[in-house]
């Protein structure tokens, strides 16, 4: 009886931690941020191939970024996984400065929207007694710009009036991609 027990235990303990990446998965993730906090969906197919979509607003919700990736897993543990990324998305941007706390009269505003491409590549552990929490980090290249206009209000200047006008820029998004997450897994 003693030793079945114990067999029985063993068993147990092996499907439990042994084939955690084995099955499909998938759930729900938690991006956070110094700009925001994300919400996202991730699913593993298999322990090689996997997708996620993922919106990620700015704390104050005037920016947004959307993004979908395909993720493949060229190492794979028992509980921790190597992956590569590739994501497509977009970002809305919507900025308003008030010139006013600088004497300088009214606002400066501008609003622009762009797709964004990145490539990296990724490290996740799963954790839990079920093993169906994840935490993962990703590290990248990506790329995206727009260009856009900053109109401004005329203001007066020790005395001198400076008229509005526009200046053309072009916004760039930082070329490393630096990300971590936290992920539920539903059917584990």
């Amino acid at each position: 009886m003693r030793k079945s027990l114990i067999a029985l235990i063993v068993l147990a303990m092996l499907s439990l931690s042994g084939t955690a990446f084995a099955k499909p998965m998938h759930g729900l993730t938690a991006i956070p941020s110094f700009s925001g906090l994300g919400l996202g969906y991730r699913c593993w197919q298999t322990p090689v191939w996997g997708y996620g979509v993922q919106v990620m607003p700015s704390w104050e919700f005037n920016d947004v970024t959307a993004t979908a990736r395909l993720m493949y897993g060229f190492h794979t543990g028992e509980t921790s996984r190597w992956y590569g990324v590739l994501a497509a998305g977009y970002m809305a941007v919507n900025e308003e400065y008030d010139m006013s706390d600088y004497g300088l009269g009214g606002d400066m505003e501008y609003s622009l929207s762009m797709p964004t491409f990145a490539l990296g590549i990724g490290w996740e552990k799963l954790f839990g007694f079920k093993k169906n929490k994840g935490l993962s980090f990703e590290l990248g290249y990506q790329m995206g710009s727009a260009d856009y206009e900053l109109e401004y209000d005329s203001y007066t200047l020790y005395g001198i009036t400076i008229p509005g006008g526009t200046i053309e820029d072009t916004f760039e998004v930082s070329p490393i991609y630096i990300g971590a997450s936290f992920a539920y897994y539903f059917n584990m």
